[in-house]
């Protein structure tokens, strides 16, 4: 047994959040001598430090709380250090203070920069007819999370249709912001070729996928050096990068019934069982291994709204732009009936697919 606030979560708070626990654990009858045991040498033996922290011994790392009371009368004064003495480095409560004032004024800055607009540039098209495009805007726990603007290109020569994004992610009090570029092209339900760019933190990672020979071989980079590859011979109806836009890819171009999608965890392509339906209400319902998403779309094919549920965070995207240039958008894949299995369908280069029930990653191939 441990005190661990988990900090920082929602409306959990650094250092907070663990003062908290402790008095919430004296309340609780254990007496405050042991929960400074607990808090102290028991967590640095669970974490096995007992040689480098947790204890005020010769050898051990300078780390000590100096405080105006006795803490095993009054547990509360951990709250107010005098000083703190981090691996030997005196920092008294002045300094403290001021710290705190810079978090502060930082995390007031990065709110009111979260009120301005969010400026995001058009993505970048391959050659073709611009079919739909439009803006998409997200929001959680009532602050905004994203902005996006889509193009839907249909490619010459039967060549598929090209879903492309640009997405910014603003930059909050404890996240940097994000830049995001999406392309993946669709045909005969399957993705033939994807390429994500993210730009964040100075950094520029890099995921791109192609399928040659019955195989999707997908390589990363960063900052444009080369990292890996790695290649699957799944069946992909879909790439998910976060955007609302893949949604209306499955309903521009897959019929209801099970598939294979790849998402990405820490920019790691991971290929996963997916589920569509549609409800008697019109509403489209997706069954991921990250949790449901489910929407509802307008009759040319744009989207109207979504939810994405992650864990216990529910993500709501919401059009506010739609363009049809010219035209009448794109018509949404019948689902009068499910899609034939797919490993009875074949590739354009005349290799077949072969679909399996586990969940599995490329780097698998």
């Amino acid at each position: 047994l441990l005190p661990g606030s988990a900090a920082p979560n929602p409306w959990v708070t650094p250092g907070d959040g663990l003062h908290d626990e402790l008095q919430s654990w004296v309340k609780a009858g254990i007496p405050a001598a042991e929960v400074l045991r607990f808090a102290t040498s028991r967590a640095a033996a669970a974490l096995g430090l007992s040689n480098s922290h947790g204890e005020l011994r010769v050898g051990l790392y300078g780390d000590v709380l100096v405080v105006d009371s006795d803490p095993r009368v009054n547990i509360e004064t951990l709250k107010r250090p005098q000083t703190v003495i981090l691996r030997g480095e005196v920092i008294p409560r002045k300094t403290l203070d001021e710290r705190v004032e810079e978090l502060r004024a930082s995390q007031l800055s990065a709110k009111a920069a979260s009120a301005l607009p969010i400026e995001v540039e058009a993505p970048i098209t391959p050659e073709g007819t611009t079919i739909l495009s439009g803006v998409i805007e997200s929001e959680a726990y009532g602050e905004r999370v994203s902005k996006e603007r889509y193009a839907i290109v249909e490619l010459p020569a039967g060549e598929g249709t090209a879903y492309c994004s640009k997405m910014v992610i603003p930059a909050t009090a404890t996240e940097s912001g994000s830049l995001i570029d999406f392309q993946q092209t669709i045909a005969a339900k399957k993705v033939t070729s994807f390429k994500l760019t993210v730009r964040s933190k100075g950094a520029l990672l890099e995921v791109s996928g192609l399928r040659v020979g019955g195989q999707l071989r997908v390589e990363r980079r960063v900052d444009e050096i080369f990292f890996d590859n790695n290649s699957s011979s799944e069946s992909v109806a879909v790439v998910d990068t976060g955007s609302a836009l893949t949604l209306m890819a499955l309903a521009h171009t897959r019929g209801v019934g099970e598939f294979k999608a790849i998402y990405f965890e820490e920019l790691d392509p991971i290929v996963a069982n997916w589920s569509y339906s549609i409800g008697e209400t019109g509403i489209h319902s997706f069954q991921t291994g990250e949790g449901p998403m489910v929407a509802l779309f307008n009759e040319d094919g744009s989207l109207d709204k979504m939810e994405r549920t992650r864990g216990n965070t529910v993500i709501r995207h919401l059009a506010s732009e739609t363009e049809l240039h010219g035209g009448d958008g794109v018509q949404l894949f019948s689902s009068s009936s499910p899609p034939k299995d797919d490993s009875d369908e074949k590739d354009s280069d005349g290799g077949s697919e072969r679909e399996e029930a586990s969940e599995a990653s490329p780097n698998d191939g």
